[in-house]
């Protein structure tokens, strides 16, 4: 099958094939027929969807054809074969349909096999006429049917093939394919086959056979000749239309139900009327076949399935359409208009189908059609109208779609009917009925031209909105529904209709009834004139004078304000019966309460802001006062102070006075205790329309309107909330005042919270007579402290970071070094090398980076301003104040330098990348204008470290509130201790009890572990925890200091601390057992992980001083021997010789100091405490004498490997003793196994911590390996 239709393919494309011959092959066909397996394939070939034409001389419709005429000539065989049936049945038609019907170009070999397929099929034809098959005529049909797609396309090609002469058609019809078919229709004997088979069935004719004979018959008399005609088809068309012409409605519905049906009725009818057109007797049946057609019509619209419809309307709107354009169409205008409403189509196409939106698309047309034609009634929109009441939500929409896309269209006249019909079904139609004919009403009168439509629309929506039976919801739409319409008028005439309707609202709002459906009309309506520039400045003024007009000359702010206070003192009488719940509280019935309000009170504003005016003081105070001390509820002073708030924006509706009078009055008369968060928002704006001018001015704090209220609220509030604020407004106050009038303002805010912090301290202390204070009175002064230390600390904290110069005096928390990093320069080629390294530590800022970048630019010559990136990120100077870790979690920090200036950028974005915090990020709103910044000699913390008495103070209440259990207070004064500068007197007064205690220790040289400095002991031991720890920060900083230009004094404290008996004071506080006892845990981290830091640094100096020393003895057992000094390293050869030379004790004592020396190198790692090791080294060449006679003991060790643990595995925490020396062993032996420490970001304290102390145990096992050794044997817990 395959390659039989690959081959029949293939002949189609082949122009040269040869041409076959009926007459001559049929003869030989006779024989052969019983070849059923050749049809059946050829069958099977035709039925294929791949065939493309099945034309060729010997394909397979060729082949068909052939066989199944020979058989029929056969005694009518092809009757009693199955395959035949099929054929003619389902193949035969769809064949010729292809390529006679359906738009398809052939070439011209091509044509001619199509036309010798058609002599085929008439050589069928007339054997088989007498026999019923459907089918056949249908074919039959396309080939005499001139309106075939066959003859159009071939009209111009020449004929090939078999010519017949013209003996049947007419002799101007041109040489064709068509001429040449019905030539041989007629040769063959076809005329008088058709009249017999007509004459057979003329008594039992159906309505359809009698479309078959007609378009059959219709189609040959537009070919034959007179004589042809007259003979044969003119009896027959005679007939026929009386027939068809006398066919009842009942009739014409049953078969119109069908849409194949529809389809022949009008193909027989658009015959038949050409060829009435062609032949002068039979014009006058042209209008009984319009009449036909449009009875179809009628009788398919009535009952036929949707989709006969369809095709029905799409006739009727083709119709429609040929009509209005005049293009010579089938109807005449005024026939269809007659026939649309003698036959009441609109009725008939609006009874059901109306959820379709396409359905609807043709009944537009037509209703358009019947518009322009002038032809559309009142009844015809009575039925339109009719058609959606109480009908689908979809049906209603579709139909008001139509409406509203016709009302354009739509008369005066019109237009009101559709109106007159809304008012008399809106009162008796349903809810959702009634919303969509109050949208329709509004649309048509926006497409209402003349205006007329709009003015009744108006008045009905207005009788809808203020009517007491209309449902919420109906009312709301009708007031939506007035403003739309109002917005569709323009020009002056709309503008007097606004006034008009905004007077009419004006009435009752001056009656008092209807006040919110008044305000919303009236504001919408003003909203109507937008707001812009240019060539819409004068609508704007006109617009502001209009609002300012309602104000003044009819007072309507007055009239709200009335309305206003009415309202809320009838919902006071309602609330003598009982409480209610605000929140659902509707006095008038309809409304709530919160929203009657609110919407007064926005309406206020509206007027205000739009008039481009200032509300007056007469108002505001009556406001505040209904409100607030006349309200019906106190949260409605929670909305008073919000709608003041908006009030005091950044473009204020309050005049400076009125905002002075409202803030002296009212607000400052709050019980700064009881005031919401929404209340102090209010205080602080108008606390900043007040201030603000008068911030400009010299005038000191106090004497700012509200300055001692502000204190006040931060100090009795009880909202979290609203103290931050308070904060944050005290701060903001300060930094944002004026350059000349700045410092001033900073010294005398930190003068006040001194004074205030010093009175609430005091109150901490026992009385004489050992009772307290009342209790109420000492947790009051303890919230003062807590609140008063917070502000303090963060507002030091704040100034520092707008601090941009070269700090000389660095916070207390960073003034000591930190671990070692290093920061890698990446200088361009034509500068420096490609990489410079700088040593820097934790606690170095980037102002002290950047200032080293400078320098190396200086040395080369080059005066301009680096830039620094990270990466792709710009570290900008607002970022001075950070820390080098919040730049990089690794020791190394690599920043590229870049010489030229680059534009303006993101600050804020910078400060963002790194997560440090900007100026911006604590509790204040300000940001980082450099207006802002300030020097450092007034800066609060700079101030504080100036003032020694200020430290003894913290120090003091810290002990107090440590005593009291009072933990965030010592937590907020410690904060504010580390971010002040250190005490200069106390540093410079430790530095000299440092050095006379240095120079009276002669004695504790020879004795080293007998003696101990008295003024270390009573500044580190017996000193209170706060001072203890204070001291020990100090000491920090004095023997490890951030900056690289304190070194050398450095050095000094460092020998002055050695010799006074530093190291075994240190020795002494971690074995203490009552060291920092009543401290908090977070001191004793603090204290332990300094007491590490020293005893690293220390503990190496002891090892190399060891190692010096042996060294020292091996030089001298060497020139001893010799005679002669010579200079070699330990780990020389002529060193291990000398020592071999010295006997076993020399020998044991060099080997155990190349084992400290190989351990002193790795132990602090020198990758990370570079700087340790190099101070290390001068300690021990200064001091070796003062370094010897260091030994670690066990209870060291212990009490070192129990504060390691604690850290490390977090059991119990810092909160407990550290145990006497007997207890050490037994409580490590019962210790659980420690969990797995939690993430570094969780507690950096406790791991820095337990790394230090390992590190320490690490350098005691170096120091005093047989200490540590007993340690490790006595007690296996230790591994």
């Amino acid at each position: 099958e395959r390659e039989m239709s690959n081959r029949e393919e293939g002949a189609v494309l082949s122009p040269s094939s040869p041409i076959p011959n009926f007459e001559e092959g049929r003869d030989q066909l006779v024989d052969t027929t019983l070849n059923l397996s050749a049809l059946d394939t050829a069958i099977v070939t035709c039925s294929s969807t791949s065939w493309s034409v099945p034309v060729a001389p010997n394909a397979a419709l060729a082949h068909c054809l052939k066989i199944c005429t020979a058989l029929s000539l056969d005694g009518k065989k092809d009757l009693l074969r199955e395959d035949c049936q099929r054929f003619y049945n389902h193949y035969m038609g769809p064949c010729y349909a292809r390529i006679l019907i359906e738009p398809e170009r052939w070439e011209n070999s091509v044509n001619s096999h199509i036309y010798l397929l058609c002599r085929g099929f008439i050589d069928l034809f007339v054997a088989k006429a007498h026999d019923d098959c459907p089918s056949m005529w249908e074919v039959l049909i396309a080939i005499v049917s001139p309106q075939s797609n066959f003859y159009t396309v071939t009209v111009s090609f020449p004929v090939e093939g078999p010519v017949e002469e013209a003996q049947f058609t007419r002799p101007t019809l041109k040489k064709c394919y068509l001429m040449c078919l019905v030539n041989c229709f007629g040769k063959n004997g076809g005329f008088p086959v058709l009249r017999d088979r007509f004459l057979q069935e003329r008594d039992n004719l159906t309505l359809l056979r009698a479309f078959d004979f007609c378009r059959v018959m219709g189609g040959l008399a537009l070919s034959v000749s007179l004589e042809i005609f007259d003979e044969f088809i003119r009896p027959h068309i005679d007939y026929l239309l009386p027939f068809l012409f006398g066919t009842t409605d009942d009739v014409l519905r049953v078969v119109c139900r069908v849409e194949l049906n529809i389809d022949q009725l009008g193909r027989t009818v658009q015959l038949l009327r050409r060829m009435c057109n062609k032949m002068q007797a039979y014009r006058c049946h042209m209008p009984a076949l319009q009449r036909l057609q449009l009875r179809a019509y009628v009788a398919t619209l009535e009952k036929a399935p949707f989709n006969t419809k369809m095709t029905v309307l799409n006739d009727i709107n083709r119709a429609c359409q040929q009509a209005e354009s005049a293009v010579g169409g089938w109807l005449e205008a005024s026939t269809l208009v007659n026939w649309i409403t003698e036959s009441n189509v609109l009725s008939i196409v609006l009874r059901d189908n109306l959820h379709q939106f396409q359905y609807m698309k043709k009944i537009e047309k037509v209703i358009q059609f019947l518009i322009t034609e002038k032809a559309l009634t009142t009844a015809d929109l009575d039925v339109l109208w009719q058609s959606q009441i109480d009908k689908h939500d979809v049906i209603v929409q579709n139909v008001h779609s139509l409406m509203i896309k016709l009302a354009w269209t739509f008369t005066a006249e019109q237009l009101d009917h559709l109106f007159h019909c809304f008012e008399a079904t809106a009162g008796t139609a349903g809810k959702k009925s009634q919303e969509s004919m109050l949208r329709l009403i509004s649309n048509l009168a926006e497409e209402d031209k003349a205006g007329i439509m709009a003015a009744k629309v108006l008045n009905v929506q207005w009788n809808l909105a203020f009517d007491t039976h209309t449902p919420p919801d109906i009312a709301e739409q009708a007031l939506s529904g007035i403003v739309k319409v109002l917005s569709f008028l323009s020009g002056m005439h709309g503008v007097e209709v606004k006034k008009k309707w905004i007077l009419r609202c004006h009435e009752h709002l001056r009656d008092g009834k209807w006040v919110l459906q008044s305000m919303r009309i009236i504001q919408e309506v003003v909203k109507l004139i937008t707001v812009g520039h240019g060539i819409n400045r004068g609508r704007n003024e006109q617009r502001k004078l209009f609002v300012r007009k309602l104000a003044d000359e009819h007072d309507i702010i007055v009239l709200v304000y009335a309305s206003l206070s009415q309202y809320v003192g009838n919902a006071k009488e309602q609330l003598l019966n009982g409480p209610v719940d605000r929140d659902t509280f509707k006095p008038d019935g309809q409304t709530l309460y919160t929203d009657n309000i609110q919407r007064r009170l926005d309406f206020i504003r509206f007027v205000v802001r739009d008039g481009d005016m200032y509300l007056e003081m007469q108002r505001a105070q009556d406001i505040w006062k209904c409100l607030t001390e006349n309200s019906a509820f106190p949260e409605d002073s929670d909305v008073c102070f919000r709608w003041f708030t908006l009030l005091l924006d950044k473009q204020s509706d309050l005049t400076p006075e009125t905002a002075c009078v409202l803030l002296e009055n009212n607000i400052l008369e709050l019980k700064p205790a009881t005031l919401s968060f929404v209340g102090f928002r209010c205080f602080e704006k108008c606390f900043h329309a007040v201030n603000n001018g008068r911030l400009t001015k010299d005038v000191e704090l106090k004497d700012l309107l509200g300055w001692d209220y502000l204190w006040e609220v931060l100090l009795q509030s009880s909202c979290p909330e609203l103290v931050k604020g308070a904060e944050s407004l005290l701060q903001s106050t300060v930094i944002r005042s004026p350059t000349r009038a700045r410092n001033n303002a900073i010294r005398q805010f930190v003068s006040t919270c001194v004074k205030k912090l010093r009175e609430a301290s005091m109150a901490l202390v026992p009385v004489p007579n050992g009772t307290a204070e009342p209790s109420t009175l000492v947790e009051q002064y303890r919230c003062y402290c807590s609140r008063l230390s917070n502000l303090l600390g963060l507002f030091v904290q704040l100034c520092d970071a707008y601090c941009r110069q070269p700090r000389l005096q660095g916070p207390h928390q960073r003034s000591a070094r930190g671990e070692d990093m290093q920061v890698i320069f990446r200088f361009p080629d034509s500068v420096r090398t490609s990489e410079e390294r700088f040593l820097a530590h934790t606690n170095s800022s980037m102002a002290q980076i950047r200032a080293h970048v400078q320098n190396l630019l200086r040395s080369a010559n080059i005066n301009c301003v680096p830039e620094l990136r990270k990466g792709k990120v710009v570290v900008g100077c607002d970022l001075d104040f950070a820390m080098i870790p919040s730049l990089s979690d690794s020791p190394k920090l690599f920043l590229n330098v870049r010489l030229p200036r680059l534009p303006i950028r993101d600050v804020a974005a910078d400060a963002a990348a790194f997560g440090s915090p900007s100026p911006s990020s604590g509790s204040s709103d300000i940001t980082a204008d450099p207006n802002h910044l300030i020097n450092e000699e007034y800066l609060p913390g700079v101030l504080l470290a100036n003032q020694p008495e200020f430290t003894t103070l913290l120090l003091s209440t810290i002990d107090t509130a440590i005593t009291y259990g009072c933990v965030e207070i010592a937590v907020n004064y410690d904060r504010i201790l580390q971010a002040i500068p250190t005490d200069t007197t106390k540093k410079r007064e430790l530095g000299e009890q440092l050095k006379e205690a240095a120079e009276t220790s002669q004695e504790a040289r020879a004795d080293w572990g007998s003696n101990l400095s008295p003024m270390l002991r009573s500044c580190l031991i017996d000193a209170s925890p706060a001072n203890a720890l204070h001291t020990l920060e100090v000491l920090h900083r004095l023997l490890l200091p951030s900056a690289s230009a304190d070194e050398a004094e450095a050095a000094k404290y460092q020998e002055y601390f050695v010799c006074s008996g530093g190291i075994q004071c240190l020795i002494c506080l971690i074995q203490g057992e009552g060291f920092l006892q009543r401290s908090l845990p977070m001191f004793k981290k603090a204290a332990y992980r300094i007491l590490f830091r020293l005893c690293k640094l220390l503990f190496v100096a002891v090892g190399l001083a060891r190692v010096r020393t042996c060294l020292c003895d091996l030089r001298e057992l060497q020139a001893t021997k010799t005679g002669e000094f010579q200079d070699f390293d330990l780990d020389s050869d002529m060193a291990k010789q000398v020592a071999e030379e010295g006997g076993p004790d020399v020998v044991n004592a060099y080997e155990a100091s190349c084992k400290l020396s190989n351990a002193l190198q790795r132990i602090p790692a020198t990758s990370c405490h570079h700087w340790v090791h190099r101070v290390a080294h001068a300690i021990a060449e200064k001091s070796p004498q003062a370094l010897e006679s260091i030994v670690a003991t066990p209870r060291l060790v212990q009490c070192v490997r129990q504060i390691t643990w604690r850290a490390g595995a977090k059991e119990g925490s810092f909160s407990e003793e550290l145990m006497p020396a007997a207890k050490v062993h037994a409580a490590s032996a019962s210790a659980p196994t420690p969990p797995l420490p939690l993430r570094p970001e969780e507690n950096m304290e406790d791991e820095t911590v337990a790394k230090d102390g390992v590190e320490v145990l690490s350098l005691l096992a170096a120091i005093s390996p047989a200490i540590v050794h007993c340690e490790i044997c006595t007690n296996s817990e230790f591994v």
